[in-house]
């Protein structure tokens, strides 16, 4: 306020001034109290009755034992909502601070709102070992799939997505867990505290950086097309061959629906589904709700502390992984012709075991004839993530693969897009370049 040199004196006058004043008012006390009841405020060293001498602020210079002048024009105003928050106010006369006034000292003590954050439902898969639950969501799941609308992909992908969620809110709801006996409210409110102070406005902005540079790739604008004809259509058996396949047990994408309720789905669902791929092949043109992903880290090293230090995974709808296991079989023989034979890793009995078995044996049979051996590493840095994708087009047309495929993957590079989880919270979304 400055040198506004305000008595509010002694006496309750309004809601924003209190009792407890110190002598009498002057001119600018009114002002100081229509100021403080025009934004809200109260004067908080006004509500505390203390003594005399701990209540004013100023000592002038002329003040003699027969002629007391000590004012009190120092002041403390906070908003009303938070009055109940200062818990005492007083001055500290003859404070060594080389100064006329006295400090005026408040103990206050805030406990702020918790905002809870809204969280997915839980649910419990491990109820459909249970023969009597199984057997019903199989029945409400197919019962419910069939009665909805054939149309549009992306509607009917949609329609079992909300059967899905709601199987999981009404069937699968999980065993209230009982606390251990030592784990008091205290303790689970620091628990909670200490999980919502780890996520920060800074680390999202941090991670969003890292991973546009990381999946950055220069290519041309627009997104190409590949013209010719298409492999054959997707058959039943292809895509129940590929349920089989998948595991219980993983972490679902975005739209929530896991392997297991896939393995659930009946003859005639089989079949709507086996039409939805046939769709999606044909036209080349990916689902929008396949095409966003979520990111989630994993520490490589217990230190970690750089974005660098952790490994991104990605959850990806489950309906989509079953879709990209049929097209992976299909063209699994054709992508093998073309590897070389010193390949290790990403092949069927020939993966890194028996990489690291070959040179483990190479080196014990140079040791017994005492011969030199001379070992190069080399380590790519993010060699999967930094895929030059128009390269990967032209190696996928050269080697013959058909059109329908290749739109595929086109669509499903071209157009990703994800957010990160972190500590339980999520990014904007992030388009993958």
């Amino acid at each position: 306020m400055g040198d506004f040199n305000s008595k509010v004196g002694e006496g309750k006058t309004s809601d924003a001034v209190g009792p407890f004043g110190l002598g009498e008012r002057n001119k600018r006390g009114d002002s100081l109290e229509l100021f403080a009841s025009t934004h809200d405020l109260v004067v908080t060293n006004t509500w505390f009755k203390q003594p005399k001498r701990r209540l004013y602020t100023w000592k002038s210079p002329s003040d003699k034992p027969e002629k007391v002048i000590r004012n009190q024009i120092d002041f403390i105003m906070i908003n009303k909502r938070f009055r109940n928050s200062c818990m005492t106010m007083r001055t500290y006369p003859g404070a060594d601070i080389l100064s006329d006034h006295n400090p005026l000292v408040g103990d206050f003590r805030i406990r702020m709102k918790k905002i809870k954050k809204k969280s997915p439902p839980p649910f419990d898969l491990r109820k459909l070992r249970y023969e009597k639950t199984k057997a019903d969501v199989i029945r409400t799941l197919n019962d419910q799939y069939e009665g909805t609308d054939r149309g549009d992909v992306e509607m009917e992908l949609k329609g079992l997505q909300k059967i899905v969620q709601n199987i999981k809110t009404d069937m699968l709801k999980p065993e209230k867990r009982r606390n251990k006996p030592w784990m008091t409210k205290e303790i689970l409110e620091l628990m909670e505290d200490r999980r919502l102070s780890r996520g920060s406005k800074e680390k999202k902005e941090q991670w969003t950086k890292y991973i546009e540079k990381l999946f950055q790739d220069n290519r041309a604008e627009g997104i190409p097309h590949e013209m010719g004809e298409c492999g054959p259509h997707i058959l039943e058996e292809e895509v129940n061959a590929a349920i089989n396949q998948m595991k219980n047990g993983k972490a679902a994408g975005p739209n929530g629906i896991h392997a297991e309720f896939l393995k659930l789905l009946g003859t005639e669902n089989i079949k709507r589904l086996t039409s939805i791929f046939n769709q999606i092949y044909t036209s080349g043109r990916i689902p929008e709700s396949w095409l966003k992903s979520e990111f989630i880290t994993l520490p490589k090293k217990p230190s970690a502390k750089t974005c660098d230090d952790y490994c991104t995974i990605s959850l990806m709808s489950h309906v989509l992984k079953l879709f990209l296991k049929i097209i992976h079989k299909r063209i699994y023989k054709l992508c093998e012709e073309q590897i070389a034979l010193n390949q290790f890793g990403f092949l069927n009995a020939v993966g890194t075991r028996e990489a690291l078995f070959s040179v483990q044996v190479l080196f014990q049979r140079s040791r017994d004839v005492n011969c030199s051996v001379f070992a190069c590493l080399i380590d790519y840095k993010k060699a999967f993530d930094r895929v030059i994708h128009e390269k990967m087009v032209d190696i996928l047309r050269n080697i013959g693969m058909d059109s329908g495929t290749i739109n595929i993957i086109i669509n499903l590079y071209w157009n990703q897009s994800v957010v990160l989880k972190i500590q339980g919270e999520h990014t904007e979304e992030i388009n993958i370049q």
